[in-house]
């Protein structure tokens, strides 16, 4: 795979093997709109820095869904996104 490092205001990138990956708001608030153009979803997991996993959200194949953050504190998360091929990517983001 490849990471690619955006500068600010950009969220949008293509990841080698699961297609063009945009999520926004960034920083979030309620919600985080995740959108991956190639490939379809089968699964967005919101995860602590730690590792520890805070959400699971099942997506059936499709390549937009919406992650709802309510609950959660502020701060710093990663976002992990597993396509319907098994493949996964996780990606840092903000809850303001």
């Amino acid at each position: 795979g490849s990471i690619l490092v955006l500068a600010g205001g950009q969220n949008v990138e293509e990841v080698e093997g699961l297609g063009v990956f945009t999520m926004f708001p960034v920083p979030a608030e309620g919600d985080l709109t995740v959108e991956l153009q190639g490939s379809g979803l089968s699964r967005v997991d919101v995860l602590g820095v730690d590792g520890r996993l805070f959400r699971s959200v099942p997506v059936s194949n499709t390549q937009r869904t919406v992650v709802d953050l309510d609950g959660l504190a502020t701060g710093r998360y990663l976002l992990r996104l597993i396509d319907t091929k098994g493949q996964s990517l996780a990606r840092p983001f903000i809850k303001g």
